[in-house]
């Protein structure tokens, strides 16, 4: 027993010494890592600081001559009468200037050149400030003309021309008399093909009537569409106008169609026609569109005309002569539209003379643009 305890020690003892000799050591702890060298950085070009862009200098915008108060104004007004067309002129162009505090002195001259010149020399030495006259004469036009170049008050001629010379208006307002007559032509040719034609027109000589007969002319000579069988001048009255035609219908001419220059001479016209019991056989056409038009329009009594708005046609007058004295000198021709209207449309179509406030935008967008919207 004691022997073999005595073997296991010495075996115990044999095995812890060879345990002892193999280096059965602890595992050493792993050497630190150095750390890793850093890569140089990649150099990046640096961009150069980009320098603030240098300014464009600013666009020079022209300045607009600043609008020049109105106060104090006053105009002169040299009309022939206050009758038919220019009853409503007149009203229209006092509604034009209702806008401005503007005295007007009005002078009627009965179509006389030289009441119309004295009428000018007379409001200069009332010192006006403008002058609108509406002349029948075109040698009076430019003589009148000339007196207020003179004496530099700027001066607007309504519905004529001058005549050649150094006189000048700083407008001209006018219907467009050559076109009146071009329609007149056309719309013949186009609705009453070889018609035999009438025309009763205003006082011979006007620059107004003879644009008309002109045009009129000329398209009857190139195209052939219809023929003027008779020319008369008249005074703008209905009774002159109506023994004309009963003349006309007494002498046995053949007519089928009356063209009219103002609405005065379809009214005389018209009566004529009834009288003979003609008028359902004629076609009457009227070239202003006015009061009594329309009266005879809704009749039934009137064919066509063409409307000529002479109330807003003072008003686009007095509106030019409001900007013209604001520093807004407008276009030396100011021509006021023309509208054709026939017995079907003529509601819709015809712009009436009779009018008031509300169309002073519509009159100022015309000056300013050339555009009528209505």
């Amino acid at each position: 027993m004691k022997r073999s305890l005595i073997w296991v020690l010495i075996a115990v003892f044999a095995i812890s010494l060879t345990l002892m000799g193999s280096g059965c050591q602890p595992a050493a702890e792993p050497a630190a890592q150095e750390p890793a060298a850093e890569e140089p950085a990649e150099e990046v070009a640096e961009e150069p600081a980009e320098e603030p862009a240098a300014e464009e200098p600013a666009e020079e915008v022209a300045e607009e001559p600043a609008e020049e108060a109105l106060t104090d104004v006053h105009i002169g007004n040299v009309m022939p009468y206050l009758e038919g067309w220019f009853t409503y002129f007149d009203q229209g162009f006092n509604i034009g200037l209702q806008q401005a505090d503007v005295e007007v002195t009005q002078i009627l001259t009965n179509w006389e050149p030289e009441a119309e010149i004295q009428a000018v020399r007379d409001l200069i030495a009332l010192g006006v400030d403008a002058i609108s006259v509406t002349s029948g004469n075109p040698d009076a036009a430019q003589t009148l003309c000339q007196v207020a170049n003179e004496a530099g008050v700027p001066i607007q001629i309504v519905d004529t021309r001058q005549s050649e010379g150094p006189g000048e208006p700083f407008e001209i307002v006018e219907f467009d008399w050559y076109g009146v007559g071009v329609m007149f032509a056309e719309k013949i040719a186009e609705n009453w093909p070889d018609a035999k034609v009438v025309q009763v027109q205003g006082l011979a000589g006007f620059s107004t009537v003879e644009s008309q007969i002109e045009a009129m002319e000329k398209i009857e000579n190139e195209t052939g569409a219809f023929e003027t069988v008779q020319l008369e001048y008249t005074d703008y009255g209905i009774e002159t106008s109506k023994n004309i035609i009963r003349d006309l219908i007494q002498s046995g001419r053949e007519f089928d169609v009356v063209v009219c220059g103002a609405q005065e001479m379809a009214e005389g016209t018209i009566q004529a026609l009834e009288e003979a019991n003609m008028l359902e056989d004629v076609i009457v056409i009227s070239g202003n569109g006015g009061v009594l038009d329309e009266t005879n329009f809704a009749a039934g009594k009137l064919d066509a005309a063409i409307s000529q708005p002479c109330g807003l046609h003072g008003i686009i007058s007095a509106i030019s002569i409001l900007e013209y004295l604001k520093g807004n000198p407008p276009l030396e021709l100011v021509q006021t539209p023309i509208v054709w209207c026939t017995m079907e449309d003529w509601e819709d179509t015809l712009i009436p003379w009779d009018i008031d406030e509300s169309w002073i935008p519509v009159a100022e967008e015309f000056v300013k643009t050339g555009e009528l919207n209505y």
